[in-house]
């Protein structure tokens, strides 16, 4: 699979909470960066944090919660995807869009970082 196609595999299997696929997709010992402020930002090593820390994070605070793609950019060994997200916060009902960007790096065929800039201010907003 190319890096493209792996990234588009990505957001189908985000979606549906597919993990055997993102483990096809993952490197072992992925790192995944969510920037700071953003809710449980931080970083995460391996499959099994990021599912604690990051998505089940997202799924007890958010009624939606999605990411919108705008484009996907390639570069040697990475794969930029620029976006928003849109989501309604389960507490508040509020609701926010923000833009975003993420940035996969790859080697040997598979994501061995992934790296997220998003606007949190929107974020924030909705969870007050």
């Amino acid at each position: 699979m190319d890096k493209l196609a792996a990234v588009e595999a990505l957001y189908v299997a985000f979606r549906s909470r597919d993990y055997p696929a993102l483990n096809q997709i993952f490197a072992r010992n992925i790192e995944w960066n969510q920037n700071t402020g953003f809710p449980d930002g931080g970083s995460y090593i391996g499959m099994k944090a990021i599912i604690a820390n990051v998505f089940d994070s997202f799924a007890d605070s958010w009624s939606e919660w999605r990411f919108e793609i705008d484009r996907y950019l390639e570069a040697p060994d990475s794969v930029i995807v620029t976006g928003k997200y849109v989501g309604v916060h389960l507490k508040t009902g509020k609701d926010m869009i923000s833009a975003a960007a993420h940035i996969y790096d790859f080697e040997d065929g598979k994501i061995v970082r992934f790296t997220q800039y998003a606007d949190t201010m929107p974020i924030h907003q909705a969870m007050s």
